[in-house]
Order: C-alpha cells, then structure tokens, then sequence
C-alpha cells in the first residue's frame, strides 16, 4: 500500500527566551527551528493543494541565528494559516494575527507554531 509519512521530531523540542541563562536543554532559538517549520508547512501546504509559501522577504536567513525577525513569525502565521483556510479547519488562536515590529521573538511563538503544524489535518 501506500507510504504515510509520518513527520520527524522536532528538533530542540524544548526551547527557552534568549534572556535565560543557558544551561543544555531548553535550547535557545535558532533558525533551524524555522528551516523546518517551513518546510513542515510547505509539505502541509502541497497536501492543502497549496503552492509552496514564497519565503522570499520574509526574512529567512538560514545561516545567521541573530537575523532571526519577528517578519518570519508572521510569514509562518500567514503560511499556515492559508492551509487550515484551505482545509476548511478553524485557525488555532496561536497562530492568528501577527506579531508586532518590535516585539522580541519568544519560545511561545514557535511552540504556538509547532503545534498548529502537528495539529493541521
């Protein structure tokens, strides 16, 4: 029969806000979180009958954890949100709305992420 995918782990599963010390788990944030979120909502995106999200300007730099912006929080919000729309699913509150300019990015804000992506059908 056919192949289910089943989607891989998180990666730091636990995080924490970058003003805590830093002790081994919880981890800090990183853009590798976000390199899979985009491509855990891509593929979710294609199972929608989505194109893939266009990145583009949204402030993804896969090689600099500093340039991480609240821009890609809410690029990955508006990502997922399409695919619950599409879906025809009620959007998590997590993932409604955006996050301001100024606003430092937060643990919070990924685990509202990871958890609209492994709850979208």
């Amino acid at each position: 029969g056919p192949l289910t995918f089943v989607p891989p782990l998180w990666v730091d599963p636990a995080l924490r806000d970058g003003s805590l010390p830093s002790p081994p788990p919880p981890t800090q944030i990183r853009t590798i979180h976000f390199t899979q979120m985009r491509d855990r909502i891509n593929t979710l995106r294609i199972d929608a009958g989505l194109i893939p999200f266009n990145w583009a300007g949204c402030g993804f730099n896969a090689v600099n954890d500093a340039r991480i912006s609240t821009r890609l929080i809410n690029c990955s919000r508006q990502a997922l949100r399409q695919v619950y729309t599409a879906c025809s699913q009620p959007i998590p509150a997590g993932i409604q709305g955006s996050v301001g300019t100024n606003t430092p990015i937060r643990k919070q804000h990924i685990e509202d992420l990871r958890e609209a992506i492994d709850q979208a059908k």
